[in-house]
């Protein structure tokens, strides 16, 4: 192949870049939404799988919204700085429990007719069916992840 067709093939299949397009657009658009209750889409995340699994550590976290220990370490600490969030030692080694605070609670109440309209909005960017598509691919990847950390 030449160097033209490799450009010219990473520049229109390349799955990552179009994700990371993808993400950024997206992110921009719940970013704006949440932007007047002091909360970023990537803490929303983690503060809501927070909620939903109840106390939890790190390591299944991280497996859960695939990401790394120092990025999550990162997030956490800003949610715990604002009192959304709690870590306490697990009593095993270094490990330590996430839970959600009520203050937490009480944001994830209070955002959410601002996050619904960031769907809203996303979704008409986006259209139903990749939204769906979407759902399907990560919903089966999360699966995984749930069995392999037995969460």
């Amino acid at each position: 192949m030449s160097y033209e067709e490799i450009l010219h093939e990473i520049s229109s299949d390349c799955i990552a870049v179009r994700l990371k397009i993808l993400n950024r657009t997206i992110t921009s658009i719940y970013d704006k939404a949440l932007k007047p209750y002091g909360i970023r889409v990537t803490q929303l995340n983690v503060l809501f799988a927070v909620s939903l699994l109840g106390p939890v550590e790190i390591k299944p976290l991280c497996a859960l919204l695939s990401m790394d220990n120092s990025t999550m370490c990162r997030t956490l600490s800003r949610i715990e700085e604002k009192g959304w969030l709690i870590s306490e030692p697990s009593g095993h080694g270094k490990n330590i429990i996430i839970s959600i605070t009520q203050s937490g609670k009480e944001l994830l109440l209070s955002v959410y007719p601002a996050w619904k309209e960031a769907q809203v909005q996303a979704e008409a960017l986006m259209g139903k069916e990749l939204v769906l598509t979407l759902n399907d691919s990560v919903n089966t990847l999360m699966e995984k992840q749930r069995k392999k950390f037995s969460i």
